[in-house]
């Protein structure tokens, strides 16, 4: 009797406790975020494309490894999320370097040689170009600043994989989608533009309608670009 009594008052305390702290918890804590606000950190469909980035940067980093080379990013639009994709895939250690985020001008012009330009010119090919070419000069290691041969990537050539461009559509002024620069160790260059249309969870046709969603992507179309021009 004494033991039903006591887990009684038990789930008593522990409705109560949960009931104060939910009370409490501001109410942002579970709001819902509509894919119709621009800055919306975390729609519905975020989860899908991270996922998504993972498995490309797993077989984008394996068929890096498999080359003997080492990538190195560039990036704008993607702002960070080609670095986070990567450096998440199993393998990365061996063969990524980093990526250098340049949202401005003068920060592509100082760390990535970009040549002087306006704002508004720094959405097309040739920049994106610019942009890998300044990447692969920038992770370029001597070896005399090698720090340890065992871990050093300093005799290992350089593949450069850059984004720029706009995170989504905005009205009849532009398109949200990435221009996406790669440059292999002998030279040659590829660049290529895509929108930032993608298929959702409910297997429809959709596009980038949060900033968060364009950066996801623009990470997305450049890991399947790079991957798809070294498989040639």
């Amino acid at each position: 009797m004494k033991s039903k009594f006591f887990f009684a008052l038990l789930l008593c305390l522990v409705i109560s406790f949960s009931f104060i702290y939910l009370w409490n918890t501001p109410k942002q804590a579970f709001v819902s975020y509509s894919r119709d606000d621009y800055h919306a950190p975390c729609s519905p469909e975020s989860l899908h494309l991270q996922v998504n980035n993972y498995e490309i940067a797993s077989r984008l980093i394996a068929e890096v490894q498999k080359k003997g080379w080492i990538l190195v990013c560039s990036e704008s639009v993607s702002g960070g999320n080609l670095g986070v994709s990567l450096s998440r895939a199993k393998g990365a250690g061996s063969c990524f370097a980093g990526s250098a985020v340049c949202y401005k001008v003068e920060a592509k012009k100082k760390l990535l040689d970009v040549p002087d330009q306006k704002e508004d010119d720094l959405y097309d090919l040739q920049t994106a170009k610019d942009m890998a070419l300044g990447a692969q000069k920038l992770y370029k290691v001597s070896s005399e600043k090698q720090v340890d041969p065992k871990e050093s990537y300093y005799d290992k050539p350089i593949l450069a994989l850059s984004t720029t461009g706009r995170a989504v559509t905005y009205k009849d002024q532009w398109e949200g989608g990435v221009y996406v620069g790669l440059v292999f160790p002998d030279g040659k260059i590829s660049c290529q533009y895509f929108p930032h249309t993608f298929v959702n969870t409910k297997g429809e046709n959709d596009r980038a309608r949060t900033k968060e969603e364009g950066m996801l992507l623009a990470a997305y179309k450049a890991m399947s670009y790079a991957l798809e021009e070294i498989q040639k």
